[in-house]
């Protein structure tokens, strides 16, 4: 788990950041390159798997169902990840460990892998249905397919608005482009129409679901719920439309040096 918009509570391997080796940080995979954040996430789930294959295979009894030893195995390991605890194939405590505190970030973590089977389970320290519908506004913009919908709309702006000509460059017959703010016009002109394809009511239900699943933020099931019908009522779509809108400005700025 990590967090995936910078300025939402970190979740990382745990609520608060980065727990575990090979783990991104705070910043979270949606701002690290593609690249990075493939490696990071290679590394983690090998790590992981590792440790869950050598549960199976030590652990493992004849006349056990493997499918239970399978179980078993996920669920340690995901309680030894929580508690920081390297998992031992000599070591088997008859007797389970104390269940973390929920307020905890080992409690959370646990929490989180909770709702990740669908299981009922309350956060201690939840933000409002309203904040979550704007962080997830936001948050919508890490997807793959809202991604790649903002590099095609700065490389169509850029183009059809001839900007890479009118940085610094007032003498064109079209307003020069300074400072970043002089951007922010460029998507009112008639080069820009029809070009910017903000996120869907569907990609900001998914983002406001990965606040769900992914982080401590959403109380319970049913703040989820509300969360998800203000979205589908559009509460949520003037937010995205800012968010996606700057988050292009962003990219031609990077790329036309202003």
């Amino acid at each position: 788990m990590a967090a995936m918009l910078a300025g939402l509570r970190a979740v990382g391997a745990g609520p608060s950041g980065c727990r575990y080796p090979g783990l991104p940080g705070p910043v979270g995979v949606a701002d690290a390159p593609a690249s990075t954040a493939a490696d990071q996430w290679e590394q983690t789930g090998r790590h992981i798997g590792a440790e869950v294959a050598v549960c199976m295979r030590t652990r493992h009894l004849a006349g056990i169902v493997p499918a239970a030893t399978e179980a078993h195995c996920m669920g340690q390991i995901a309680f030894n990840r929580a508690m920081e605890i390297p998992f031992d194939p000599d070591q088997f405590r008859e007797v389970g460990r104390e269940a973390p505190d929920l307020d905890s970030e080992a409690g959370q973590y646990v929490a989180l892998v909770e709702r990740g089977m669908h299981a009922s389970v309350t956060m201690v320290k939840p933000t409002p249905v309203l904040q979550n519908i704007e962080d997830a506004a936001r948050l919508a913009n890490g997807l793959p397919a809202v991604q790649h919908r903002i590099k095609h709309a700065a490389g169509r702006i850029i183009r059809d608005c001839n900007l890479d000509e009118r940085v610094d460059n007032d003498a064109l017959g079209q307003p020069g482009l300074f400072i970043r703010a002089d951007l922010d016009l460029v998507l009112q002109e008639a080069c820009s129409e029809e070009i910017l394809a903000p996120p869907t009511t569907m990609e900001l239900r998914r983002a406001n679901a990965a606040l769900y699943y992914q982080s401590d933020r959403v109380k319970d099931e049913r703040a989820f719920l509300v969360g998800q019908h203000r979205i589908h009522a559009g509460q949520a779509s003037a937010s995205a439309e800012r968010a996606f809108e700057a988050k292009v400005v962003d990219l031609i700025a990077e790329r036309t040096g202003i």
